[in-house]
């Protein structure tokens, strides 16, 4: 896997997560690009259903944190409720019924003042299945429960979101959808390859766009060919999960000769300034910060498709 030098190194042994756990945060890096191999995270999956360790590259950017790889052969001990975090969820192997919603009774705050509760039960939630390839998220203040069916295992990673709600109110969004805050995401793999199929033979496809304010799951996208020129969001990070094809990102500190929207969103120009690229396969995973101009390289006769979820850069 290719790390960054200043990402730290989280321990995973004998199948139980230890990164779980209070701890403190490794440095933030807010303008630092984040990838992970998908070919990675399904060998790092194979070593830890065998009982060996792996280590995980932690990047965390302020207002999102590639917080840890998970392994779980059994359920938790109890729900779970994270009052200033959404947790964003990618399934790499296995399966497990993912409790979610409702309201969370008798819990206890971990740490006076953290917004982490735990232990309880919940009153009035909703099962749903997760498998495989599935990409899913639990809204901050919404408890959620991981209820491993016997004899089966999971192995997924989480990524933090910072909660935000006054952000829509400091930046400008023209014509946002309507805003679901607290409304659980869940995105098939099998359906978002089947997308992807439907894509690349010239149909129509998108997923339910569900829009909490801070975060966005804004769309499933198919390029055969490169960008018309470099683009740069100044209020949103992009956090892209390949699904199908293959693609460089060419990224770089500035944009010089973009135009400015209202919204911060800048387009055209140059990438300058210690200009770096990044082949993206089906099942890699990557974030472009908030700030960082980057461009969408597409090799003649290839293409590719990808999800992208809008991260709302901390105000």
């Amino acid at each position: 896997m290719k790390f960054s030098p200043v990402a730290l190194g989280l321990v995973l042994g004998f199948g139980v997560l230890f990164a779980q756990g209070p701890q403190a945060p490794p440095p933030v890096t807010p303008t630092q690009f984040a990838y992970y191999s998908g070919a990675d995270l399904k060998a790092m999956s194979n070593t830890a259903k065998a009982g060996g360790q792996v280590k995980w590259n932690r990047i965390h950017l302020g207002d999102h944190d590639f917080q840890s790889f998970n392994f779980r052969p059994k359920s938790t001990a109890a729900p779970e409720m994270h009052a200033n975090w959404a947790d964003l969820y990618y399934i790499v192997d296995g399966e497990v019924d993912h409790l979610t919603g409702g309201t969370l009774e008798g819990a206890t705050e971990r740490t006076p003042g953290s917004g982490e509760f735990g232990g309880g039960k919940i009153v009035g939630g909703t099962t749903v299945r997760l498998v495989a390839g599935d990409i899913a998220s639990s809204a901050a203040g919404v408890p959620h429960w991981w209820d491993v069916p016997a004899g089966k295992t999971v192995t997924y990673i989480t990524v933090k979101v910072l909660k935000q709600p006054d952000l829509q109110a400091k930046i400008l969004a023209p014509n946002p959808p309507p805003l679901t805050p607290t409304k659980f995401a869940h995105y098939k793999g099998t359906d978002l390859k089947a997308m992807a199929q439907t894509l690349a033979s010239g149909g129509q496809a998108k997923i339910e766009r569900i829009h909490r304010g801070d975060h966005d799951f804004q769309g499933i996208n198919f390029r055969k060919a490169s960008s018309t020129g470099p683009e740069m969001h100044n209020n949103w990070a992009d956090l892209y999960f390949v699904i199908d094809g293959e693609v460089t990102i060419r990224y770089g500190d500035r944009l010089e000769g973009g135009k400015e929207g209202v919204d911060g969103e800048v387009r055209g120009g140059e990438i300058v300034g210690n200009v770096k690229r990044q082949k993206l396969v089906a099942g890699d995973i990557a974030s472009s910060p908030a700030g960082i101009p980057h461009f969408w390289e597409v090799e003649a006769g290839k293409s590719v498709t990808y999800m992208t979820v809008k991260l709302g850069k901390k105000h």
